[in-house]
């Protein structure tokens, strides 16, 4: 490992003066590397400046500190969202649906997909090992299936699979599997909320460049998890989204992810990334008053007003009579939701030009 000093240059200077300086420097013997870090809204010159021995990459340091948090993923003065394509465009401005299937087996999971693909749904999630705090709950199909999932999706139409990981090993199951594929198919990696500081897998993530979404994880601030998706950065990956996936609240299933729906336009305002809400952990999708949606419908419509890029849910009634996944949308309700959410959506933004529209 070279001997680095890291020098900051004051960013008030021209580019002929930074070419003149780097050139001195450079002629005394010196390996010099310019470095450009956006920063509290101002672009900051840094040089590192390696001494008797070659300059490593930036990605090979064991620690460069930047002078703000989340520097890459960070809003700082940039006003326009990365956006990023993982099958369908995350981040444009539309809101995506990605619906998990509470499927047993794969036959169970080809008719869910082809349900979806009746309703012009083009994304879906799967897990093939989900993790869940009870031993007991199911746990997913198992990794071997993972290339007949793909041959499902991709007979019915989806382009976009979100696919959950907990492991490098992981990684490498979902390429392999992409691999040998009968066709191109979007993914999205997601890892959840008890993974959501894995480092380790954060980065492996970040090398291997796919597209991941990051859970929030259950006591993170927001400033954690921003921290969580900068390692993914670091690696030179910029194709991931924050997901708020719900907070614990001691007042009820229902509020623990509304409390996390109302920091989205806080979240907006600290990163530039796509942001997108979990709400399979929101409670009840089920009817429980003839003229009232259920209460999924009314967190999907909280996200979809404060603009979230995509919703994740989970959808019952594949293996089951519906009344058996509590958490999950009744797959014959799967249609009106879609409908609500687009219609709420639209609402919203037609709403937001307002402020926009001169008195």
């Amino acid at each position: 490992m070279a001997n680095v000093v890291i020098a900051v240059v004051d960013d008030d200077l021209s580019q002929d003066e930074i070419d003149r300086l780097l050139g001195r420097l450079r002629s005394g013997g010196l390996n010099v590397a310019p470095y450009w870090l956006r920063s509290q809204g101002r672009r900051r010159f840094e040089l590192l400046i390696g001494v008797d021995e070659p300059i490593p990459s930036i990605a090979d340091l064991p620690l460069v500190k930047p002078t703000r948090t989340y520097a890459r993923v960070g809003r700082h003065d940039c006003l326009q969202t990365l956006e990023f394509d993982c099958g369908v465009p995350v981040g444009t401005g539309a809101i995506q649906i990605f619906c998990g299937p509470r499927a047993e087996n794969l036959s169970q999971l080809a008719r869910a997909f082809e349900r979806f693909a009746q309703l012009g749904l083009p994304t879906a999630a799967v897990s093939p090992f989900r993790p869940t705090s009870n031993p007991y709950s199911p746990s997913g199909l198992g990794w071997e299936t993972l290339p007949s999932v793909l041959d499902i999706a991709i007979r019915c139409s989806i382009r976009s699979l979100a696919i959950h990981v907990s492991s490098a090993k992981h990684i490498e199951l979902v390429q392999r599997a992409l691999d040998g594929a009968a066709a191109p198919i979007g993914v999205l990696l997601r890892v959840d909320q008890c993974d959501a500081q894995n480092f380790g897998l954060l980065r492996a993530i970040g090398q291997r460049g796919l597209p991941v979404i990051v859970d929030r994880g259950w006591g993170m601030t927001l400033d954690e998890a921003l921290d969580a998706c900068e390692y993914v950065a670091i690696e030179g990956n910029l194709q991931i989204s924050l997901c708020l996936a719900g907070v614990r609240t001691p007042t009820g299933r229902p509020a623990m992810l509304l409390g996390d729906i109302g920091d989205l336009p806080t979240a907006r305002q600290l990163t530039r990334l796509p942001l997108t809400v979990n709400l399979s952990r929101v409670g009840s999708g089920h009817v429980h008053e003839p003229h009232a949606p259920p209460a999924l419908f009314y967190a999907a419509a909280q996200a979809a007003v404060c603009a979230a890029d995509a919703i994740f849910i989970d959808v019952g009634g594949c293996a089951a009579p519906a009344g058996c996944d509590p958490d999950a949308l009744p797959i014959e309700l799967l249609g009106s939701f879609r409908s609500y959410v687009t219609t709420v959506h639209d609402a919203a933004a037609r709403a937001t030009q307002c402020w926009r529209q001169p008195d």
